[in-house]
């Protein structure tokens, strides 16, 4: 199989982490790798709010039952979506641009040695105001996504999924 493809395998939900920081190199590049993603009329409308302080890690942690892992992640990435100025209808497709942007982002950690996991936010109405008073977010900006990252803290077992009866040709 071709390499650059295979790195779409290796990725996987991460949830433990080596307690060592992300180079900021890195997260440079993993950002980057966000706004590279494509967006319906080149709207654009992510933004992309680097958390690393403990403290705010693990307030996000007690938001929802499955977010426990951010107390132990070095750091998270919450992907924004700016509806200001935007240039499709409102509701239209920022969430599509803002999921492609969440996994250009975890691919790229994945090409870096990091690992992540996409722990979901919008429509959630509670979370998305929790986060909101944590990282004193405006109104127009909707939380879509958070992203922990770090360093595997054992060796991920690659796992390639197979489910053939899901796919179709010409007709359902």
């Amino acid at each position: 199989m071709n390499n650059k493809v295979d790195l779409l395998f290796e990725r996987h939900s991460l949830r433990r982490y080596r307690q060592e920081p992300v180079d900021p190199q890195d997260i440079q590049t993993i950002l980057q790798a966000g706004m590279s993603a494509p967006s319906a009329h080149n709207s654009q409308p992510w933004e992309f709010l680097v958390v690393q302080d403990k403290e705010r890690l693990s307030a996000c942690a007690g938001i929802r039952k499955f977010w426990g892992m951010l107390s132990d992640a070095p750091m998270a990435i919450l992907v924004l979506a700016n509806l200001e100025g935007y240039k499709g209808s409102a509701r239209e497709f920022f969430l599509q641009d803002c999921s492609a942007a969440a996994e250009n982002m975890l691919l790229a950690a994945t090409a870096l040695g990091y690992g992540g996991v996409w722990l979901g936010i919008y429509p959630l109405e509670e979370p998305q105001q929790q986060l909101r008073e944590i990282f004193q977010i405006p109104e127009a900006v909707l939380p879509v996504v958070m992203l922990p990252i770090g360093r595997p803290e054992t060796p991920p077992e690659v796992k390639r999924r197979s489910t053939p009866e899901k796919i179709h040709y010409e007709l359902y």
